[in-house]
């Protein structure tokens, strides 16, 4: 009979696989765990391991921004009510604690990552998210000179990943890392900077191009593009209704 093996002992081939299982059954802490023990020996990732790299954290992270967002919401109908919330806020604020040091952990493993040799295309999505997981705890952040080197670090990520995700750079209009970088950038021009009018510009310069060049999307990509498209739409409109 084999006998069981650790995590640590197995192959890289294996430990992708793992996760991948995990991902697939939706067990997102073991996925998250997975990840964080096959990064501790690899100093790259292929593009399918840079994909559940990426759901690794951000799923992760996103959940516990729904848990802080409903709870904040339950906190403030009870306060209207004048019902004591300490302890739901004691339990908010321990989760930021645990959705910072999870932004931390996932751009400190970022910045392992975004070697000097690193693909324009992998370097892109590496600075996206750096700039998705700073954005992602900054409304918790009350040092004022902190939070405005964070705005400034986040900003620098986006604009950095804007750039290089260019025709230039042989990147079409309806390519989705072009897409996602354009959207999560608009966002945080939006909603961090106070910028609307920067924000509707920038995607509506991105969706005009992208309509342009549509007979250009791979089929592959065409679900993903149509949803990306869609959610610019739907951006543009709320931006401009308010």
């Amino acid at each position: 009979m084999n006998e069981k093996r650790s995590i640590s002992e197995m192959t890289r081939e294996e430990k992708v696989y793992l996760i991948q299982l995990a991902e697939k059954a939706e067990q997102w802490e073991d996925m998250l765990n997975f990840m964080r023990e096959f990064l501790k020996d690899v100093t790259d990732l292929n593009p399918a391991e840079q994909t559940l790299f990426l759901s690794a954290y951000k799923i992760s992270a996103n959940n516990l921004r729904a848990e802080i967002r409903g709870l904040t919401a339950v906190e403030e109908n009870l306060s209207s009510e004048n019902i004591n919330t300490d302890q739901l806020r004691e339990i908010r604020n321990r989760l930021w604690v645990d959705l910072t040091a999870l932004c931390k952990e996932a751009n400190e493993n970022i910045e392992k990552l975004l070697v000097p040799e690193l693909d324009c295309r992998s370097e892109i999505l590496y600075r996206k998210l750096k700039g998705d997981f700073i954005r992602y705890v900054l409304d918790n952040l009350k040092d004022h000179k902190e939070k405005t080197a964070e705005i400034k670090a986040m900003m620098d990520q986006y604009k950095r990943a804007i750039k290089m995700a260019s025709p230039k750079n042989d990147f079409n209009p309806t390519d989705p890392l072009v897409l996602s970088v354009s959207i999560n950038y608009a966002v945080a021009l939006y909603e961090v900077s106070n910028t609307p009018h920067e924000a509707v510009s920038l995607l509506s310069n991105i969706l005009n191009s992208a309509i342009q060049n549509i007979r250009d999307i791979k089929s592959e990509n065409f679900k993903e593009v149509s949803s990306l498209l869609q959610c610019m739409r739907d951006n543009i409109a709320m931006w401009t209704s308010t």
